[in-house]
């Protein structure tokens, strides 16, 4: 459902000065009446084409689903990209698809008024006590550094999945930590510089655990929506 309705957008907000050749793109989504009128009057000659599209939610109907798709739209001149959301009517039935009506563009989702991310709270002996661990295994764990070494860091019976080469040098910026039973929480914000040159701010929840003074990294997870240092 959701891959038909991405499919879809993508032909019907792709223009590339040929109402032939979008017709043919668009028949295989929609009847032949509604094909008929997903035509778009040429700008100018200009071109347009989706670069990238993804579902961004579906919503139940009488007949089926209207999808809404978030689709990055590129244009000339360059730079001059801009995103919109369009919403697809998809009726299902017997196990096929079509596009039930001309679909609409409606507003993006709106943005939640969150506070900052809190760096200021935790056990600040412990995030001092953890943050060269932290650094030493994240300039490992992005820098696509030996599993060996990366072993070293961890605690026993920890299985890591490292991500592929990301960083060629990590800087954290700001860890906070508070202990749990046998256990630091820590969460670990950080500058990662890519092959490229390009920084990249960075945040992780880490859970390490306290062998009699030594801290051993025995997960590591995407910061959490939480507002507050930890996991």
């Amino acid at each position: 459902m959701e891959a038909f309705a991405i499919a879809f957008a993508t032909e019907y907000l792709t223009v590339d000065g040929n109402s032939a050749d979008r017709t043919r793109r668009i028949t295989p989504y929609a009847s032949p009446q509604l094909v008929s009128n997903l035509g778009v009057a040429p700008s100018h000659s200009r071109v347009q084409r989706v670069a990238s599209a993804t579902a961004a939610g579906a919503a139940a109907t009488a007949a089926g689903y209207t999808v809404t798709v978030a689709a990055r739209l590129l244009a000339p001149p360059p730079g001059s990209g801009r995103w919109v959301w369009l919403a697809v009517p998809v009726v299902s039935r017997g196990g096929a698809l079509a596009i039930a009506d001309l679909p609409s563009v409606v507003p993006g989702p709106g943005r939640l008024d969150l506070p900052p991310p809190d760096t200021s709270g935790g056990d600040f002996g412990l995030g001092d006590q953890a943050r060269p661990v932290l650094q030493r295994f994240f300039s490992l764990y992005l820098g696509g550094g030996d599993p060996a070494e990366l072993s070293y860091l961890t605690a026993p019976g920890t299985r890591l999945e490292q991500p592929e080469l990301f960083a060629q040098s990590v800087s954290l910026t700001d860890v906070t930590a508070n202990r749990v039973p046998g256990e630091v929480d820590a969460n670990a914000h950080l500058l990662a510089t890519d092959q490229a040159g390009f920084v990249w701010p960075l945040a992780y929840d880490v859970r390490l655990k306290d062998q009699a003074g030594r801290l051993e990294v025995a997960g590591v997870f995407p910061a959490s929506s939480s507002t507050a240092p930890g996991r």
